[in-house]
């Protein structure tokens, strides 16, 4: 098996290349989406740089399924090596991980204000796509759980301040001020993807 985690707003379809020669050298490819990629939210929890506990149900679910694999690697792709790297420091003791690379990682978060400083163009458009791909469609249920933090996330300016918005979405229980919500975790598999819900 080859579990792959995908970059910020990445799917299944936009690393079809490499993905087509690991099934060629023999693996079975899974790609794991965050909550909110290609499917709407089902919770108002969400985290650009994915979840590790959401992590660790897609791979037991997969392991599951393909109980009789003898090797499972993990790849991590540009932000899905910082989930790749949380998963397994988190999950060190139970994962069937036996192999992991990261691909174009990002070293430090500090790259969001690097980005808005240096690329500015490059800023605007992932601010747009990580908008797109998390507030637009999911507003009234985020607005519900907490308008404040989701006025906040619609009306960032830069991705510093996206990143800083959304962190009462992530789920990690350190902001007082959002309720925390233990969030249901569905895990769906269809054309070698693997969402979380």
């Amino acid at each position: 098996l080859l579990l792959v985690l995908t970059t910020i707003t990445g799917k299944s379809s936009d690393h079809s290349i490499w993905l087509r020669a690991a099934a060629q050298r023999g693996y079975r490819v899974c790609v794991f989406h965050r909550r909110g990629h290609d499917l709407p939210l089902k919770t108002p929890r969400f985290n650009i740089m994915g979840c590790a506990d959401d992590a660790h149900a897609q791979v037991s679910y997969v392991r599951s399924k393909y109980n009789k694999s003898e090797f499972v690697a993990m790849a991590g792709l540009s932000a899905g090596s910082g989930l790749l790297i949380t998963y397994l420091g988190r999950y060190a003791e139970e994962t069937p991980v036996q192999a992991a690379c990261c691909l174009c990682p990002a070293y430090e978060m500090n790259i969001w204000k690097m980005l808005d400083d240096k690329y500015p163009r490059v800023a605007s458009h992932m601010l747009e796509s990580v908008r797109n791909q998390w507030v637009r469609d999911n507003s009234d249920m985020l607005h519900s759980h907490d308008s404040k933090a989701a006025k906040a996330v619609e009306r960032a300016t830069s991705l510093s301040d996206f990143v800083e918005a959304h962190a009462p979405f992530t789920g990690d229980g350190s902001h007082t001020h959002t309720p925390t919500h233990k969030a249901h975790t569905q895990t769906h598999t269809h054309t070698q993807s693997t969402h979380t819900d």
